[in-house]
């Protein structure tokens, strides 16, 4: 295919993507947030401007990588495309933590085991430098995935990059669509949520570890870590926490497609607190969603071992309808 043509066709294929909302103000209260905070049900076209620009490698096999241009900026995808490809593969994407690098935590995650035991394609997008901090305890200067307040794809060029890598995995690699998977670890897990709730006609089911629903200001306003396999358990230990504001990284899908929810995180951890997990399985489970929820006993901070592998007897159970 022409890069001409192709450009034209995921150009296309991206605009379809325009499942946003609108940005929320951040409130004061809880009953100021209810009144304000965005739906992720409204339906938005990306604005005009540079359409996405760049082709992924289709004869390449093993790791490899590209480069696709959004909104004038080149964005890196680190890329693992197995010998044995299926004839309509399914797409796992894979979102690294903060200072994470794209094609270590692919394969940290078990991404290259998973691709050649399932014949898979796996993109991983690496994350920007920021100038601001943010609600997840970042600071200037560290490089991580933007999520709220820009929770809306024509405000939000990392979830353009996310949108841009499905179409062009369908255009390189034929990708099945109806089997687009998002997985990610920390601020990754957050993204790879907000994506799932963003584009959540597009996503079939996410994974995520050390991740959670934000309703507090930030991140490191509970601190909570704790012991058990439970969030019965963990809840009633002292210090669990309770936050009503925003939901962050992104608003909860509450009609459509419910993307599959499996969600990973140990009782330990004392960096992002296994609350928050427990607060998404509860909101999720509330509204219909398939929830996977595991409280690990210990772990920390960490993606463990196999994280990929591990999420895909669930993960692969679901596809668009």
């Amino acid at each position: 295919m022409a890069s001409h043509a192709r450009n034209a066709a995921i150009a296309l294929m991206v605009l379809a993507f325009g499942v946003g909302c609108k940005p929320a103000k951040k409130a004061e209260g809880a009953a100021s947030d209810a009144a304000s905070a965005p739906t992720a049900d409204a339906t938005s076209p990306l604005p005009d401007g540079p359409v996405p620009q760049g082709v992924f490698p289709s004869t390449a096999v093993g790791a490899t990588s590209a480069q696709l241009t959004i909104a004038g900026a080149k964005r890196s995808v680190a890329l693992y495309l197995p010998a044995k490809r299926a004839a309509k593969p399914a797409l796992v994407i894979v979102c690294h933590g903060t200072d994470g690098d794209a094609a270590e935590q692919l394969t940290e995650a078990g991404g290259e085991k998973l691709a050649d035991s399932e014949g898979l394609v796996v993109a991983a997008p690496q994350a920007r430098v920021m100038p601001q901090a943010d609600w997840d305890q970042h600071t200037a200067g560290q490089t991580f995935f933007e999520t709220y307040p820009k929770v809306t794809l024509e405000t939000n060029v990392d979830l353009q990059l996310v949108a841009a890598i499905i179409a062009e995995a369908k255009a390189a690699y034929g990708i099945d669509e109806r089997r687009v998977y998002v997985a990610g670890f920390s601020n990754g897990a957050f993204f790879a949520q907000f994506v799932a709730m963003a584009l959540h006609d597009r996503v079939a089911a996410f994974a995520s570890k050390s991740g959670g629903l934000v309703r507090c200001d930030t991140t490191d306003v509970c601190t909570f870590s704790g012991t058990g396999t439970s969030c019965a358990a963990l809840a009633q230990q002292a210090d669990w926490c309770s936050c009503s504001g925003t939901e962050k990284p992104g608003p909860i899908a509450t009609s459509g497609y419910k993307p599959a929810a499996y969600v990973v995180h140990a009782a330990d951890d004392g960096t992002v607190s296994p609350y928050y997990s427990c607060q998404l399985a509860d909101r999720l489970k509330s509204l219909g969603y398939d929830v996977q929820l595991s409280i690990l006993a210990t772990g920390g901070h960490e993606w463990g071992t196999d994280f990929l592998p591990t999420a895909w007897p669930f993960l692969s159970k679901h596809s668009m309808p």
